[in-house]
């Protein structure tokens, strides 16, 4: 029988929450004084409040550990539907996007897709692979994924 030895996982898991703490604790402090800056207390709270979401969003979104099979078993039949579907292109071309819009939606619930696309389109980057489709095109798959619930 196989041994599966979880405290790289558990690691993983504690270094991805504390990068999430210490981005959302930067984008507080940043928010909050940029706000007070424009606007006063009232402009500080709303700041800080909006700046411990973007910071928090910052850190990675698509795990390793994140299951696509729903994503993909969701958008494979549908995506040539899509309003956003260019002639041509296949599901693997739009998939990075799904996956992360999906991920970004399940890992920060409460977050507007406007609060998470900047961390999206840096992540998109480095997992776009062979897909034909800069960030301003796969980001329509990606708002769609964000959208969309799977579970």
């Amino acid at each position: 029988m196989a041994h599966h030895d979880t405290s790289n996982a558990e690691t993983a898991h504690h270094d991805a929450r504390l990068g999430t703490a210490i981005g959302a604790a930067s984008g507080l402090a940043s928010g909050a004084l940029a706000g007070g800056v424009a606007a006063g207390p009232a402009g500080a709270i709303a700041g800080a409040t909006v700046g411990a979401v973007v910071g928090g969003i910052g850190t990675r979104l698509l795990a390793e550990d994140f299951d696509v099979t729903p994503v993909d078993s969701h958008w494979r039949d549908r995506f040539a539907r899509e309003p956003y579907y260019e002639d041509g292109l296949a599901y693997d071309d739009y998939a990075p996007a799904y996956h992360l819009g999906a991920a970004a939606r399940i890992r920060h619930p409460q977050a507007s897709f406007e609060e998470a696309e900047a961390a999206m389109e840096a992540e998109y980057m480095g997992l776009r692979g062979e897909s034909k489709l800069a960030w301003e095109r796969a980001s329509k798959a990606a708002r769609a994924s964000f959208h969309t619930t799977y579970f």
